[in-house]
């Protein structure tokens, strides 16, 4: 990984909403690679969707949780592009800690573990990479087991 590719991701918003711009920066995380390929994954995903200011700058804070969740020394070396047991085995821990941060009744647990399946498939899918421990961690349900609604 390069200095590059630690350089934050800024999304700007179009002029006359309420948000400027919503970013991750990858320099600020011990998982700096893991991180820029969620950021990037973040940034595709909010221009393809077409997603409001509001909803791309909510979809961003999961990205920035985990950051700050995978503070180990060995989370370094954490990449999507990589093997895969080791990052699904750190996704479950966070995941885990967000569901006992927000316990039910609250759905924030389910929100914030969806959000990030979806980063994590979209930069799978981006990258060919359609099997594998990652790609079966994205499709499947979040810790909470509750149903969404």
């Amino acid at each position: 990984m390069t200095i590059d590719d630690l350089e934050p991701r800024i999304l700007r918003f179009a002029s006359g909403t309420a948000l400027k711009a919503s970013y991750i920066d990858p320099g600020k995380y011990v998982a700096s690679r893991l991180v820029a390929e969620l950021a990037d994954a973040w940034m595709a995903g909010a221009v393809a969707d077409a997603l409001t200011p509001a909803t791309a700058a909510r979809q961003s804070v999961v990205i920035r949780r985990l950051g700050d969740f995978l503070t180990a020394d060995a989370d370094r070396f954490l990449t999507l592009s990589g093997d895969g047991s080791e990052v699904v085995r750190r996704l479950h821990d966070w995941e885990s800690a967000m569901v006992n941060e927000f316990p039910p009744p609250s759905v924030h647990a389910k929100k914030l573990g969806t959000a990030l399946r979806n980063h994590v498939a979209r930069q799978l899918h981006s990258h060919g990479q359609v099997d594998g421990v990652l790609a079966d961690w994205a499709a499947s349900s979040v810790l909470d087991g509750r149903p969404y609604e």
